[in-house]
């Protein structure tokens, strides 16, 4: 009897290691993208709509120049407007999202698959998100930033 139930549960381990391997391949893992590094803003604007969602106006952003972020390997961002840093919040990448904390707030940017490692384009869209402070419901913010290089 004893032999009778060790044989039937090997057979069962068996069968189960067995079924357990697939041959399918799992879906590629695509390597989400550095940002360590100093990031020029190129352009950035905001998109107002009514709550209906009827267009209102689009507004710059990018006042002046050397407005630039710097993203540390830690998980900081130091934001510069004309080389003065402002206070510094923390940030998190995914495969196609960017989220900033800073102590005024958090935002959610998606990151388009277009992403390079030289440019990168972040659209923050709050329309119907009950989940935002009023101020920032309804708009869509679109940032576009450059790799900066050092100069040859």
């Amino acid at each position: 009897m004893f032999t009778s139930l060790l044989s039937r549960f090997l057979v069962l381990c068996l069968a189960c290691t067995i079924l357990g391997c697939s041959s399918k391949e799992k879906e590629a893992v695509v390597p989400v993208k550095s940002l360590v590094g100093r990031w020029d803003v190129l352009e950035a604007s905001v998109t107002s709509y009514e709550p209906d969602g009827r267009y209102l106006s689009t507004r710059d952003l990018a006042i002046g120049s050397n407005r630039y972020y710097v993203f540390s390997a830690e998980g900081i961002i130091e934001p510069y407007t004309k080389n003065i840093g402002s206070q510094p919040g923390f940030y998190s990448n995914t495969n196609n999202s960017l989220s900033l904390s800073f102590s005024y707030g958090t935002f959610q940017y998606t990151i388009p698959p277009t992403i390079s490692n030289t440019e990168l384009t972040l659209i923050e869209d709050t329309r119907n998100l009950a989940t935002v402070p009023e101020s920032r419901r309804n708009k869509v913010v679109l940032v576009h930033l450059k790799k900066y290089n050092l100069p040859d």
